[in-house]
């Protein structure tokens, strides 16, 4: 499930309680690990997701309800035990990291 907490002062420490604002129900999204908000622009509110391992290596691009919104392959051998990944800019230009 997606969850986000509630917003809190960059100075406190205290958040509201979770709240569940979606759930990942595409089959081909079996053991989501790693979420990282997409930078590029036209993105905005999606979501870049993987399988953690067993998988081929593939992207997802979900929403903030969980609903796949487009799929895409890595150019890579295989895709073993794929645990995070993050999103970044430099330069202006957004990255992800995994």
């Amino acid at each position: 499930m997606l969850g986000v907490a509630g917003s809190a002062c960059a100075q406190s420490t205290a958040f509201s309680p979770m709240q569940v604002v979606g759930k990942i129900e595409a089959p081909a999204i079996n053991e989501s690990s790693g979420l990282a908000a997409a930078r590029a622009p036209g993105n905005e509110g999606l979501f870049w997701t993987h399988n953690d391992s067993g998988d081929k290596p593939r992207l997802f691009l979900i929403d903030g309800t969980g609903e796949l919104q487009a799929e895409y392959q890595v150019d890579a051998p295989f895709a073993t035990d794929w645990e995070d990944i993050a999103s970044f800019e430099l330069n202006g230009e957004p990255y992800l990291l995994g």
